[in-house]
């Protein structure tokens, strides 16, 4: 909330929340592979939310990052493609908008994710 509106006290009241609640609790103690799964998905759209917070030339780092944190999450939860595959396809519109694409970028983010 914090990075996409900017305001300071709903960012507060959310994570007051969130920290505060019994099931946040409860099923963060435990010792699931899901945990893993949530930090990988949210990563994720943290990713792309920076790549779309800026209208200028989409940065190559976010890029390889989005890249890698796509394949980790595609390889620790099989149905997290229903994230990755909105994400691939919008980073290609993306890129395809500023004319952006290389054979080379094209490998070298097949190679990370």
């Amino acid at each position: 909330v914090l990075l996409q509106f900017g305001d300071v006290p709903s960012s507060l009241l959310l994570t007051s929340v969130a920290v505060f609640s019994r099931f946040f609790w409860v099923w963060n103690i435990t010792g699931e592979v899901f945990a893993l799964n949530n930090v990988l998905c949210m990563a994720l759209i943290l990713l792309v939310q920076q790549l779309h917070r800026d209208n200028s030339t989409p940065s190559t780092k976010i890029m390889y990052g989005l890249s890698l944190v796509s394949g980790l999450c595609m390889t620790n939860q099989h149905t997290s493609w229903l994230l990755v595959a909105p994400t691939v396809l919008s980073v290609l519109y993306q890129k395809s908008r500023h004319q952006m694409f290389t054979w080379r970028l094209v490998i070298g983010l097949t190679a990370t994710g």
